[in-house]
């Protein structure tokens, strides 16, 4: 099974943080607020990666007019690091006290392998774009809050 997933992990952190404090389940509103406030201050790269060599990331797709194409990042570049994390599975809680450093605006330092060489890339991450936002926020509330109607903007 493919798991692609966008830019940066910002939604698979906020997830998580939501559902790690589940001590008692919030309501539908109050999940929808915390996480519009939680995306709205994550940063975001833009690329779609799935699990590669040695348990790395290889970078599917780079989305146009992201951090990630103006920084040089291409389809098929495996994703070492971040700011000196190695950007594996296993290291997620240190992967995620990194991506916690920086917000948007700032850069982040990325090592990737391309074509067998290691390249240094520098990328300025920006806010998660809105149309983004609102369909990861669609996507958590129909999964876990089924009956709770969405307002149309």
């Amino acid at each position: 099974m493919k798991k692609v997933i966008v830019l940066m992990m910002a939604l698979l952190f906020s997830v998580a943080a939501l559902a790690g404090e589940k001590k008692q389940r919030l309501s539908a509103p109050e999940a929808l607020a915390k996480m519009e406030a939680k995306l709205a201050a994550k940063p975001w790269l833009g690329v779609e990666y799935e699990k590669a060599e040695k348990s790395y990331y290889k970078i599917e797709k780079v989305v146009a007019n992201s951090p990630a194409e103006r920084a040089g990042f291409q389809a098929g570049d495996i994703l070492l690091s971040m700011s000196g994390v190695d950007y594996t599975k296993a290291n997620k809680k240190a992967l995620k006290a990194a991506w916690a450093k920086v917000e948007p605006g700032s850069d982040a330092e990325f090592v990737v392998k391309r074509a067998g060489e290691k390249l240094n890339l520098t990328a300025t991450l920006q806010h998660i774009p809105s149309d983004l936002q609102a369909q990861w926020i669609a996507e958590y509330m129909d999964t876990n809050y089924p009956d709770y109607q969405l307002a149309e903007n």
